[in-house]
């Protein structure tokens, strides 16, 4: 299993080396694509992962709930505090930082909890990598303007796009206590709230309700089938 996991991961990291070239190439589609990509993201959050977290064990509940909160406050206050605090010059430049620190740091852990999805059962894994592949294509080019200057330097580029494939060696190799990991899948909930919210769900007269509508039915189905 631990080969499949690779491969997913790899997967993930392709699409974020790729994602300038993704958001060009598919600039026309982009609405469709947020649209379809929030439909099936909105509905993996709430018919496969919020169940999945009620069902641990009571010691573990308020563990995971509180780092879902953790997740969702984290990556909005980091964003508010640099808005608030800097000029529009050092505002774009410390966004940056943000971005490509809680970047790594949010596909590190998605690594890691991709593994230990995987190795309990090859369907959530899979389950999960939808999602998260469509998040990678879609919501890395929503990032481009602020990312630019940081990821016009390939071997930065490199590094944070490997970021899923490390988090996978680190479950392989030094592992998480199942606390760790309850913790952890709880922070990539909320974190991933907030990412549909803010950068994938378009907003007001933007995206297309029908694509919307069509991402959650097939990810339904599919969930039927499986």
């Amino acid at each position: 299993m631990h080969f499949i996991t690779l491969i997913y991961g790899l997967i993930i990291s392709i699409l974020h080396y790729l994602s300038d070239f993704i958001s060009i190439r598919f600039i026309k589609y982009k609405e469709k694509i947020l649209s379809f990509g929030a439909g099936i993201s909105i509905a993996y959050l709430f018919l496969e992962l919020l169940p999945q977290m009620h069902e641990t064990v009571n010691a573990l509940k308020k563990i995971s709930y509180i780092s879902i909160l953790i997740g969702f406050a984290s990556f909005h206050l980091a964003e508010k505090y640099v808005y608030q605090h800097s000029r529009r010059d050092e505002r774009i430049e410390k966004l940056g930082h943000i971005h490509s620190a809680g970047f790594f740091i949010y596909y590190l852990i998605i690594g890691i909890v991709l593994y230990y999805l995987t190795e309990k059962s090859l369907v959530e894994g899979t389950l999960f990598l939808i999602p998260i592949v469509f998040h990678s294509a879609v919501s890395s080019a929503s990032f481009k303007e602020i990312h630019g200057r940081l990821k016009e330097k390939w071997h930065i580029k490199v590094f944070l796009s490997s970021s899923t494939i490390i988090g996978i060696l680190i479950a392989i190799y030094i592992g998480v206590s199942q606390n760790v990991y309850y913790a952890m899948l709880g922070f990539v909930v909320g974190a991933l709230f907030y990412v549909i919210i803010k950068d994938i769900l378009p907003e007001q007269k933007e995206g297309d309700p029908k694509y919307f509508l069509a991402g959650m039915v097939l990810f339904i189905l599919l969930l039927l089938v499986v």
